[in-house]
């Protein structure tokens, strides 16, 4: 939940810097997110679950750093370039108001501001950001947003696909280089359970092949097929869930119709 606050921040950011709303963000321009925006995101809908998941969310948000990789010009002749690691605040501020507004506050840093009013160049909506949030994984969240960021480059092709080498993919998914260093073992561990995920809970259906360079895998060609193509507009604006009262015992023949369980 923390994680799917700070991508709804990024996003609300973005679309005031899109759209100009109260000038430009800065340091000291405040990001509200709601509680009942954040209730409805997060699929909450009890009063105690939503104020436990702020909480949550304002004690873990206030610690979080960026970690930068720059590289600059190099001091001795060996050298071209050099690496220089940074680690910055992410939060300038954050506030929680318990009776006026009814939201959390934040603040970013200037370091960290530029990334997000550029989240995904304007392409994250509402509809995309309640498919990010129906995943549980943080690896299938990050691959996600990395594909719906991206998607502009492919000037809403039905299909495409997206090549990733195996060191940026795991970097992608923060998994050490060094972890899984067995294909099978990634493969069966990682990946196939984040296409797994996203494939069931998304708009987007992953299909992937290796590359390889010799015998070693060096990267994943992912071929992405958009489900939201296959909708007309209005059919889109008007999805929503339908709860239904089922007898416990008739759960696994409902799903098997096609009926999901939620929490």
């Amino acid at each position: 939940n923390e994680y799917k606050a700070l991508l709804y921040a990024m996003a609300v950011a973005n679309y005031s810097e899109k759209n100009r709303v109260n000038g430009e963000i800065t340091e000291q321009t405040y990001i509200y997110l709601y509680k009942d925006d954040l209730a409805d995101l997060l699929g909450l809908n009890k009063r105690n679950s939503i104020n436990v998941a702020i909480d949550r969310i304002y004690k873990e948000l206030s610690s979080r750093v960026a970690h930068f990789i720059i590289e600059e010009p190099a001091d001795d002749g060996k050298r071209k370039t050099k690496k220089v690691h940074s680690v910055v605040p992410i939060i300038r501020e954050l506030r929680w108001e318990d009776d006026s507004k009814n939201a959390i506050q934040i603040r970013f840093t200037n370091e960290v501001l530029p990334y997000f009013t550029q989240l995904a160049g304007g392409n994250f909506t509402t509809y995309q950001l309640k498919h990010l949030f129906a995943l549980d994984s943080v690896a299938s969240m990050s691959l996600y947003t990395y594909f719906i960021k991206n998607e502009f480059k492919y000037a809403n092709q039905k299909s495409y696909e997206v090549p990733l080498l195996l060191e940026n993919l795991k970097a992608l998914i923060d998994i050490n280089e060094t972890k899984y260093d067995r294909w099978v073992d990634f493969r069966r561990y990682v990946l196939d359970k984040i296409v797994a995920e996203i494939n069931e809970n998304t708009d987007l259906q992953l299909e992937y092949e290796t590359v390889k360079k010799g015998r070693p895998i060096v990267g994943v060609n992912f071929k992405l097929h958009h489900r939201i193509a296959d909708k007309a507009p209005d059919e889109i604006a008007v999805i929503e869930k339908i709860y239904l009262d089922v007898p416990f015992e008739d759960n696994a023949f409902v799903k098997e119709l096609g009926a999901k369980f939620d929490t």
